[in-house]
């Protein structure tokens, strides 16, 4: 989860993620996603079941977390005071990587244990 973390936050800086399920369903459609994360404990089971179909559909590789509060605070939703108190939580069910950023070892372990739990 660490690695995973590492990915979001160096996507994020690169403005390669699609935060939510709207934006998520989008880049996958368009088929600009290159890994969907979503979250276990989605409420909607609506929502779990389409981005599954989308990601298989698309050959998208997805990886499930969890919380949906941790994906949103690694997706940069949770806002925080200069104090460093969390000001703001939000969660987010689902994020789809559009680019990851620049290359790190986290980038390489994500996809190698993508590639093991592939087979």
């Amino acid at each position: 989860m660490g690695s995973l973390q590492i990915v979001l936050k160096k996507a994020l800086a690169n403005d390669g993620l699609a935060r939510g399920i709207r934006e998520a369903v989008k880049a996958l459609e368009r088929r600009k996603a290159r890994l969907v994360v979503l979250a276990e404990d989605c409420d909607k089971e609506d929502y779990q079941r389409l981005i599954e179909a989308l990601a298989a559909s698309t050959g998208t590789p997805l990886v499930h977390v969890p919380e949906r509060a941790a994906l949103g605070d690694w997706a940069g939703l949770t806002r925080v005071k200069k104090s460093g108190e969390v000001k703001k939580a939000i969660s987010s069910s689902v994020v789809a990587v559009t680019s990851y950023g620049e290359e790190s070892e986290a980038l390489h372990f994500v996809l190698e244990y993508i590639k093991k739990n592939k087979n």
